[in-house]
Parts: C-alpha cells; sequence; structure tokens
C-alpha cells in the first residue's frame, strides 16, 4: 500500500540529531587530513550504519549494524546506546560490537553507536527503528476556500496494517509576524476524531490533524482554510541595484484584493521587523533582503521579496561545477569572483549531507566550515558523495553562491522521461483522468540501487497541501492518474544505492484540456506550443518571434480581439494566439529600433497613461531619450522617467475631460553621433484602454466585478468633465457603453454622502514663529486628485509645504518648495499638492508651512471629500454631477485598491 509522511517527521530526525549534539553525520569525518585532533595521532576515522532506519513487525527484534572507517582499524571498541524520550542516552550493557540485535520492538526506538579508536578518536552514528504499519494519512476534501460565514469540514482518511489505538489530535495556526519574524500562533482543538466540522470562517487558518498509532508513530496533515477573497500581491521590481552614492530608494508592492477591505503591511530587512514599514512602500537605504507580508482582513498573509544591492557588477562562477574522482583520492574546489571592488569579497562553504530517514533523503546542511575562507576548499581523502555551496559576499548586499557535485568513482545521473511529452521547464500536459506512465533513467548506481516516488501537492497559491510517499513503487517506473482537482501535483523520484550515492529528479503534471498555439503572422521564428485547464485564465506571454521588416510587436489577437502581453485570457477549448504588427511597413531608423514596447493605463492615481521602451533598445545606443506627447494639437516634451522591470517609463497625465482624446507619443534619443533620432508613434487614449478591457471575455467573471465597476465610473467621470468644461460634448467618453455595461458601475440613481473634516488652524504656532499663514484650501479640479494650498508670507526664503496624513502631523508623504513666481492674483502663494490617489478622496491631510525644522504656519486639515461637501449645492452649472461622478470613481478606485487608501 502507499503511504504518506509529512515534512514534519523528516525535521523531528533533524532535530532529534541537533539535540543529541552530533555535529558530523555519517558521510562527515572526524577531523581532516593533516589537522591533528587534541594531540592524538591522525586516523581519518568514521563510523556509518549499514542502514539508518530500520522497520520490524510487531514484536520483531532487528539486527543493526555500524561500519568504521580509518587508516588503522585495529582496536576499534564500539558501545551502544538507546536514546531515552529526554534525548539522552542510556547504555545497554554487553552492547559492545559492531553489531546489535534489538529486543522485540513494540514501538518507535532509537539507538547510538559510539566507536573509539586505539588513539582516542570518537565517531558517531544514529540508528532508528519504527514499527511496520504502513499507516497512510491523506485528506478526504482538498478545499480550501470558502465562503464567509461558512463551515469548512476536514476530513482525514487513514489506512494501516493495525487500526487500533489510532488517535486524532486537531488543532490550528496562523502566522503572526513580530519582532522574532514568522511565528506561529498554534490553538489546540479538543476535537478527537476524523472528522472537524469548524467554526464559521471568518478569518485564515491552517488546521492540522495528528495521528498516532499503537506503535507511536505520528503523521500530521495540513488543511489551509481561507475566507473567499481574490488576493494577489506582486512587486514593481524583485531586486533593486543602485549606486553607492544613492542612498535613498522606495520599495513598493502592488496588492488587488476582491474583498472592500483594508490591507495591513509588515516589512522585515533580514529577520528583524522594521516597526515603521506598515505602507505599501518602504523607503530604505541599506542593501539587503527585505520581505513585506501583504495581510489581509481575513488573515491570508503573501509575501514578497526584495533584494536590494549595491551596484559592483559582482558574478561568482567555476570552471568545473561537477567532478568525479577516484575514491580516496582528494579534489579542488574553485570559485572566480568579479567585481568592480573585489577588497571587501569574504566566501563561506557549506558541506551538503544527506540523512536517510526511512522513506526519503533529507538534505541536511552540515554548517560552515569555520577555517575555509578562501575562494579555494580541498577536499582530501574522498569517500562518499557529496555536495558543496559557496557563497560569496561583497559588503554592499550581493551573495552569489555556486553549488559543487562532487561523484566519488562514477557519475551519478537521474532524469524522468513518460508516455507523453515532457516540456523544457519539466511539465507535462494531460487530461483529466488520464493514466500516465513515468520513467526514471539512472545511470551510475550499483545494482542495489532503490526508488523512491513522491507526490507533492499545493493549492493555487503555492501552499503546501500534503505529501505523499509511493512506498510500495520501489521500481523505476510509476503509473498515475492524472486529476483535475484544481490543485499543483509535482512528482519526485529518488534514487540510491547500497553506496549512498543518491540523486533525484522532477515532473510536474498539469491537467488542461486547451492548446495554445502561436500564430507568427509573417514574423519569423517559433514559439513552442502550450496547453492550459479548461475555465482557467491564462497569461498572454512576451513575444519571442522577430518582427516583419518596418513594424513592430503591438499585441496579440485571441478570437477577434486584442491583448497586450501579460494580459489574461479564459481557456474554452484550444487557441490560436496570432502576433499583431504594427509600423505599417514604414522603415525604421537605420539606428537599432527606437519604440515604446508596452503601454498602460494608471487608473487608482491620477489619471495617466504610461508609454514604456526596453532599457535594452537604449543602453549603448542612445542617451537623453524622451517623448514627444501630442493631445488635442498640443505637443508636450516628456523628460522624466523612472526604470522598472528592464524599461523606461515615462508618464503622462491625461486630464478628466480628455479622456477621449487620442494621444500620441513619439519616442527620440540622441545617438552615439549626438543626432535626434527619431523612433515609431504610438497612440492611445483612456476610452480605448476601458473598453478593451470591458469587451474581454477574461474580464466578464464576479472575480472582475469591482474592476468593470471601476471602469464604467472613470468613464461617467470623464463624461461629467466634458459637461463642465464644455469640451467636446457631443463625444462623450462613455457614448459607446451598452446598456449592460452601464449597469456595471456604481448605480447612480443613490445619493451620495459625504464629510468635512475642513479645519484651517487645525494647529497653530507661536506668534513668534508665525511666518506664513494657509488661508485656503480647493481642489485642482483639471487633475482629479490634486489638492491646492494657498498661504501668505513676507518672507518666502526657506519656506516648503509639508502634508501629513496622520493627526500627530509626523507621517510627511509630501514637501512642496514654493516659488516666486507660484503667486496667484491675490498675492497669495500656492502648492498643487499630488500626495494622494483616486482611492484617496475621502483621506484626511494636514498641510502645514515649514523652515528648516520648525513650523512656522498654522495647520491646515483638509481632504477632497471636504471640498465636495463644501461646493455641492453653490449653483455653479454641472458642478455637483462633477463631483458625485469623481467621488464615486474615488470610491470605485478604493474598492479595487484597498491599500491605496
Amino acid at each position: 500500500m502507499n503511504g504518506r509522511r509529512w515534512k514534519g517527521v523528516g525535521i523531528g530526525i533533524v532535530m532529534l540529531l541537533v539535540l543529541l549534539g552530533i555535529t558530523q553525520l555519517q558521510s562527515l569525518k572526524v577531523f581532516a587530513a593533516g589537522v591533528s585532533n587534541n594531540g592524538r595521532q591522525e586516523n581519518h576515522f568514521q563510523l556509518t550504519a549499514t542502514k539508518g532506519i530500520f522497520y520490524a513487525e510487531p514484536g520483531e527484534g532487528v539486527l543493526l549494524e555500524v561500519v568504521a572507517h580509518g587508516d588503522d582499524l585495529s582496536g576499534v571498541t564500539y558501545q551502544w546506546y538507546r536514546v531515552k524520550q529526554d534525548y539522552g542516552m542510556e547504555l545497554i550493557p554487553g552492547a559492545t560490537n559492531a553489531t546489535y540485535m534489538t529486543e522485540n520492538i513494540t514501538a518507535q526506538d532509537a539507538f547510538y553507536c559510539i566507536a573509539t579508536d586505539r588513539f582516542g578518536n570518537e565517531a558517531r552514528t544514529y540508528v532508528s527503528v519504527g514499527v511496520r504499519n504502513c499507516l497512510q494519512v491523506r485528506p478526504a476534501t482538498t478545499k480550501t476556500t470558502y465562503q464567509l460565514g461558512e463551515k469548512a469540514v476536514l476530513q482525514v482518511e487513514v489506512d494501516a496494517k493495525h487500526k487500533e489505538g489510532l488517535t486524532y489530535q486537531w488543532s490550528r495556526y496562523r502566522k503572526k509576524y513580530d519582532e522574532y519574524g514568522e511565528t506561529r500562533e498554534v490553538e489546540p482543538l479538543e476535537d478527537n476524531s476524523d472528522t472537524l466540522i469548524t467554526e464559521p470562517v471568518t478569518e485564515a487558518w491552517t488546521y492540522s490533524c495528528t495521528v498516532t498509532d499503537c506503535y507511536k508513530s505520528t503523521y500530521s496533515i495540513n488543511f489551509p482554510v481561507y475566507p473567499e477573497n481574490v488576493f494577489y500581491v506582486s512587486t514593481e521590481k524583485s531586486r533593486l541595484v543602485y549606486k553607492e552614492a544613492d542612498k535613498n530608494l522606495r520599495l513598493k508592492v502592488n496588492v488587488r484584493t476582491g474583498q472592500q477591505t483594508a490591507v495591513r503591511f509588515v516589512w522585515y530587512w533580514g529577520e528583524s521587523l522594521i516597526k515603521d514599514g506598515a505602507e505599501d512602500y518602504l523607503d530604505v537605504s541599506e542593501p539587503g533582503e527585505y520581505v513585506c507580508y501583504a495581510i489581509d482582513a481575513y488573515g491570508r498573509s503573501v509575501p514578497s521579496w526584495i533584494q536590494v544591492a549595491v551596484q559592483n557588477h559582482f558574478s561568482l562562477s567555476t570552471d568545473q561545477d561537477v567532478i568525479v574522482v577516484p575514491k580516496g583520492d582528494d579534489a579542488v574546489l574553485k570559485v572566480n569572483a568579479s567585481a568592480d571592488d573585489e577588497s571587501r569579497i569574504s566566501y563561506e562553504w557549506y558541506p551538503e549531507t544527506y540523512f536517510e530517514d526511512g522513506f526519503g533523503w533529507l538534505r541536511w546542511g552540515g554548517g560552515i566550515w569555520e577555517n575555509e575562507r578562501s575562494n579555494v576548499l580541498t577536499l582530501d581523502n574522498l569517500e562518499m558523495n557529496a555536495i558543496y555551496s559557496c557563497i560569496a559576499m561583497d559588503g554592499y548586499g550581493s551573495s552569489p553562491y555556486v553549488r559543487f557535485k562532487v561523484y566519488v568513482g562514477q557519475r551519478q545521473e537521474l532524469s524522468i522521461s513518460s508516455d507523453r511529452e515532457i516540456t523544457a521547464d519539466g511539465r507535462l500536459f494531460a487530461s483529466d483522468k488520464e493514466v500516465i506512465t513515468l520513467k526514471a533513467n539512472a545511470t551510475g548506481f550499483g545494482s542495489d540501487a532503490g526508488y523512491l516516488w513522491q507526490e507533492y501537492v499545493t493549492d493555487e497559491n503555492g501552499a503546501f497541501i500534503y505529501e505523499w510517499f509511493f512506498t510500495d513503487e520501489t521500481t523505476d517506473t510509476l503509473t498515475i492518474t492524472a486529476n483535475s482537482d484544481g490543485l499543483q501535483h509535482a512528482y519526485y523520484c529518488q534514487v540510491k544505492d547500497g553506496q549512498g550515492r543518491m540523486e533525484q529528479a522532477q515532473i510536474s503534471v498539469v491537467v488542461a484540456g486547451s492548446a495554445i498555439r502561436y500564430d507568427a503572422n509573417g514574423g519569423t521564428g517559433n514559439m513552442q506550443q502550450e496547453r492550459g485547464q479548461n475555465g482557467s485564465l491564462f497569461t498572454l506571454p512576451a513575444c519571442s518571434f522577430e518582427a516583419p521588416e518596418g513594424r513592430r510587436f503591438a499585441g496579440w489577437e485571441v478570437n477577434g480581439e486584442t491583448y497586450e502581453e501579460g494580459e489574461r485570457i479564459l481557456l474554452n477549448g484550444d487557441v490560436t494566439v496570432k502576433a499583431v504588427w504594427t509600423g505599417n511597413g514604414l522603415l525604421l531608423p537605420d539606428d537599432d529600433e527606437l519604440v515604446i514596447d508596452q503601454k498602460s493605463l494608471t487608473l487608482y492615481d491620477t489619471i495617466s497613461i504610461e508609454f514604456k521602451i526596453k532599457e535594452a533598445v537604449i543602453d549603448g545606443k542612445y542617451h537623453d531619450p524622451y517623448l514627444l506627447v501630442t493631445q488635442n494639437g498640443v505637443t508636450e516634451r516628456v523628460s522624466k522617467y523612472r526604470t522598472e522591470n528592464g524599461h523606461l517609463i515615462f508618464t503622462y497625465r491625461v486630464a478628466p475631460q480628455t479622456m477621449g482624446d487620442v494621444v500620441t507619443a513619439v519616442p527620440h534619443a540622441l545617438n552615439a553621433n549626438g543626432e535626434d533620432v527619431t523612433g515609431v508613434p504610438m497612440e492611445y487614449s483612456v476610452t480605448e484602454y476601458c473598453y478593451n478591457m470591458l469587451g474581454k471575455e477574461a474580464y466578464q467573471t464576479a472575480e472582475w466585478a469591482t474592476f468593470r465597476r471601476l471602469l464604467v465610473d472613470i468613464l461617467r467621470y470623464g463624461d461629467a468633465a466634458q459637461i463642465y468644461a464644455n469640451y467636446k460634448t457631443d463625444n462623450l467618453a462613455s457614448a459607446n457603453l451598452t446598456a449592460a455595461q452601464r449597469a456595471m458601475g456604481t448605480d447612480v440613481s443613490t445619493a451620495m454622502t459625504y464629510g468635512n473634516v475642513k479645519e484651517k488652524n487645525y494647529l497653530t504656532v507661536d506668534a513668534a514663529n508665525a511666518l506664513a499663514s494657509i488661508e485656503k484650501a480647493a481642489l485642482y479640479l483639471e487633475a482629479a486628485v490634486n489638492v491646492q494650498f494657498k498661504f501668505s508670507t513676507n518672507d518666502l526664503s526657506g519656506l516648503r509645504v509639508v502634508i501629513t496624513d496622520d493627526e500627530a502631523c509626523t507621517n510627511v508623504i509630501r514637501e512642496h518648495a514654493v516659488s516666486a513666481e507660484k503667486i496667484d492674483n491675490n498675492g497669495l502663494y500656492y502648492v498643487n499638492v499630488d500626495a494622494l490617489n483616486a482611492g484617496q478622496m475621502r483621506k484626511t491631510i494636514y498641510a502645514t508651512v515649514m523652515k528648516g525644522n520648525a513650523k512656522v504656519s498654522n495647520t491646515y486639515r483638509y481632504s477632497i471629500e471636504s471640498y465636495v461637501q463644501s461646493m455641492k449645492g453653490k449653483g455653479v452649472p454641472n458642478l455637483d454631477e462633477l463631483l458625485d461622478a469623481m467621488m464615486r470613481y474615488g470610491d470605485s478606485a478604493a474598492a479595487l485598491y484597498p491599500a491605496t487608501k
């Protein structure tokens, strides 16, 4: 029969070794050649067990055996010990040979042998013994997501030769994050049957059931339980490299959640909690690894890692990472480092070894070699295969590493083949209930090689569900049945022979019903056919076809609709994805193409179009890139850009009344001769994006309802702005919406309600310090989320307006220096504050004039909502309609992007 084992079992064995004080496992020597051991004569002395773990029938005894290795084995003595419950050792009288016959085994037991050579050197090894009960534990249900208030029914299925005396212990845990790092808050439950009916699901928990048989064998199984909520987290860039002179960086994560609830954030630098890191961004000045946990209102947490490093052009390589040597010979491992600053590079070497746990093998790091800190490691008198890692650190936050595989006598290799095609990334596509045969292809192992097959299952978010070991499948072949249960199934094979040589290989089985084929549409090159599961969303990849002469890639066409790279389509059968080219056959510049590679729209911030040019196009070929952007006959030069994910991103703001206007962007740059090169134009508009998204099949599901609501509300906001500004009212932004699409937006028949936090003198300063006075605050309507503050002063020098968002007025979100030119007709200076996004129209902010670190004016409390409340009903033509439409757009943005509120 098949048996399941949980990771906790193997980890427990490793912890047992640590508690026993074992500093070297079977394959590590007592001391290296050429180094004396407290004055004793060196003997290269070590001890291994012929088998690390045994399973016996109830009441049987087991013969344990160890083998000593060394230059001189004369006079070796042995002593066996039993491991006690408190992990101490109990000497077994008379057990002084290399073999020991245990008493009848009735429960799990552990034994320890210490060998001593005639020079006083000691070597140790550990053996465990269990009762062969073929205990199997698996989940009877694999559902992980539940509606709010629904009770989850969790059940385990157990098989065993002897089922008498089985006990069940349920508990649940959730993660918490504090100054000690990520920990688990465990809550034992009173249930003691194979089925648990949970409390109504209101937050994320992981339920665990531990099954114990009468022989003290225990197996645990996890059931992640999440409230229903679409929750995605991504980083704008997973690795940031900056010049040493640039000390301030902003790390950013992006969150999308289906429920209209707040998301909180917890940031760590390494393992240290950043106590003031509570936003979706973090300003940093030190290199290292940062991790942000986004946690929704129901307790589901998703981590995102961002590596920050100082630019040092640091890389690590080796001439040979696989080494084969005869038994007893030496080997030299060497890494080659290359960096701008090599003076700060240090090295750490880690030996890795394997410990047999009865089902498979756990790789367990042997710790740092403290006396080996150079780029060269010399290994002598090699006896067994091993893996070694070298990590190099440059002092600036970069830490590349290299792994070496050292084979003794002969190289071993393992791969998995099948009666079905396997893709280059190790995936096999199959239909539901299809029977598949997997074949392990092993070379370099002895005739006694044994095979262990394992299934590793995770949910759609990658969260671990269970691990299954096919304990009765001990040949090189495994037959499985594909299952369309919505979970991810990976299969591993491990092979090991009597000399301790081991390798493993893996393959993922994807149950898919749709073939995705790519059509170059006149381009050249090939893109491999893929498969996806019917009813799932498929992400369109980057195009690797070469464009026809004079053209560039403009998107993918699927069933008559055009999509950009990275967009998702709904699979309902075989589909052809066709490349769309643009450029009208015009000749591109003689230099490499200067083209806008991608375009996108910012919906939740000030309405902006982002045009993207690949960094690779600019680097080494051009400099000083810029865009000439034309809208409604007016051309503007856009020179500022930011760099993200290999692109230069130029942002062009769109006024709400101009959503329907076509924006034409033409890239420019100077070539090596200083000549201005004109690239290929690109056209876009806000309405084009909105109608495109509303019409796509992939966005018609309930999951995307909040997104569709925002698209409709933003078009209605454009209508109101056009009417208020009397701008192209014969072609309103929402004119082409269908009745069904209009119903997707916010119900306009429901009256809007607003609060008012406006307070001119929220805080005051002493008269002696009062150098300025903030007089007015209003909304700058030409840009959706800009607030304008006006103040008076007799001396402008050194003044700046500081915007905060907390009642203590300490959390600065924007600063604005004021120039003498920024003055209105009444002699008041002003600043336009863009610190808010569309989802923050109901957010309170505080404005104060500062000079140096001193407050020199009153603090003005304000919000966009306050402006709307104060302006409603004033009789200004079409203003009320504009304000309501603007706030509906803001509420929709806050619902779709709650982390931005």
